[in-house]
C-alpha cells in the first residue's frame, strides 16, 4: 500500500476549489465535490499507478501522473524506493 502526501499547495487548491463552489453554489455542493476528490486521493494509496503518465514532465524525469475528478487534475508524485 503506497503511502499519500498532500503538499500544502495542495491543500491551498482543496480550500480554493471548496470557497469558489460555495460561492458559486452551496456550501453542501462544494463539501461533496471535496470529498469526491478527496476520495480519489485515498483510492491512490491502493492504486498508486493509476492515471495517465504526464509526458511534459518524462523530460525532466519526473515520474507523474494525472487522475480527472471532474472537472479537476491531480497530480501525482510516484517516489520510488
Amino acid at each position: 500500500m503506497a503511502k499519500i502526501i498532500i503538499t500544502n499547495f495542495a491543500k491551498q487548491q482543496l480550500q480554493q476549489i471548496y470557497n469558489y463552489i460555495s460561492w458559486k453554489a452551496s456550501d453542501t455542493i462544494a463539501l461533496k465535490e471535496i470529498e469526491r476528490i478527496i476520495k480519489q486521493i485515498e483510492y491512490l494509496e491502493i492504486t498508486p499507478k493509476i492515471g495517465r503518465i504526464v509526458e511534459e514532465l518524462k523530460i525532466l524525469k519526473l515520474q507523474h501522473r494525472q487522475l480527472v475528478v471532474g472537472n479537476y487534475r491531480l497530480f501525482i508524485g510516484l517516489n520510488q524506493k
